[in-house]
């Protein structure tokens, strides 16, 4: 058996700690979305005294919900491919390397990560199956 790249374990871990940090904060979004819709059809408008009306409430928070739905799988997601990147799992490289083109446009930290996963994942892809 050949010996892991030592470069998998940090990658692994860096892309688990990413991965819960990208949640964390699309859920904090989600909510911080969810809670301007609740809350825009409960106060009055500065101009008319009126609440908006209860489907801009439904969609903000709906949209808001989406949001952070989305931003959850993907650091669930990514936290587990992480945990596998880092014991030198094969397909959770080509996942990652999936990942990393997702995260290219998150600049600056998703572009190194995405650069270090494709350079690692290009190494270690790139040796015959055995």
């Amino acid at each position: 058996m050949e010996p892991l790249n030592p470069q998998l374990r940090p990658l692994g871990i860096v892309w688990a700690v990413w991965s819960a940090f990208t949640a964390l904060i699309g859920v904090g979004i989600g909510l911080l979305a969810a809670g301007f819709g609740g809350l825009m059809t409960v106060l009055p408008d500065s101009n008319t005294g009126e609440p908006a009306p209860w489907w801009m409430g439904l969609f903000f928070g709906g949209l808001g919900l989406t949001i952070a739905a989305v931003f959850l799988c993907m650091g669930l997601l990514g936290m587990f491919v992480g945990l596998a990147v880092g014991k030198g799992r094969r397909w959770a490289l080509i996942t990652a390397c999936v990942l990393g083109f997702l995260q290219l446009s998150n600049f600056p930290i998703g572009t190194l990560l995405a650069v270090w996963t494709f350079v690692v994942a290009g190494q270690e892809l790139s040796k015959p199956k055995g």
